[in-house]
């Protein structure tokens, strides 16, 4: 599914360009053929391919780091877990169970909640 095609909020300005472009290059990616190329030309593609696929972790942390902010101040009642505890970055209640409950259904009433994994 295109990235323009989904029914998920619109995502604005140059980060919204970004994902345009970056969906456009992978069909680019997925439809050209190759048969054109010689041996050196085909590993040079693999090669900085998988340069640019090596950066991609840097966004997702990027972009988990921002999810965790948000949800820590949509949820003050959660820390995140040390290492000693489970995984990181995966949130604990510190109160009940029951308290913890009531935020998460109360942040269900409200659409731009974001929400912790359960």
């Amino acid at each position: 599914m295109k990235l323009l095609d989904r029914q998920d909020p619109p995502v604005a300005g140059a980060v919204r360009a970004a994902l345009i472009e970056l969906t456009r290059v992978v069909d680019v990616l997925q439809s050209e053929s190759l048969d054109g190329l010689d041996d050196r030309e085909v590993l040079a593609v693999f090669q900085d391919l998988e340069a640019q696929r090596r950066r991609m972790p840097t966004v997702d942390h990027r972009l988990i780091a921002e999810l965790e902010c948000r949800a820590a101040a949509s949820f003050p009642t959660m820390r995140p877990v040390h290492r000693t505890q489970g995984l990181p970055g995966h949130p604990v209640p510190e109160r009940s169970a029951l308290h913890f409950r009531r935020a998460t259904a109360s942040a269900l009433s409200t659409p731009t909640a974001i929400l912790p994994n359960a």
